[in-house]
């Protein structure tokens, strides 16, 4: 997601992160109804790698093919 902080974008605001969708079979994205709140949708079985190192947060979505599809990294500071 963007960072969200009370239902609003805001630069310390709040990673959510989506379900992976992993072991079911992806839903179909609708650009018309997308959420102001979604920075990126993807419709592909993947799951979320996440790493802490020190007090940064890294983030990467894999497929099922090893392909990095997106990734973020945060500082907990």
């Amino acid at each position: 997601s963007r960072l969200l902080l009370a239902n609003r974008e805001h630069p310390q605001g709040i990673l959510y992160l989506g379900d992976g969708a992993w072991g079911v079979t992806p839903r179909k994205p609708n650009a018309a109804q997308k959420p102001f709140y979604l920075e990126k949708v993807i419709s592909k079985r993947h799951f979320i790698l996440g790493v802490l190192e020190g007090e940064t947060q890294h983030y990467t979505a894999i497929d099922a093919e090893g392909t990095i599809l997106d990734q973020t990294s945060r500082s907990l500071r």
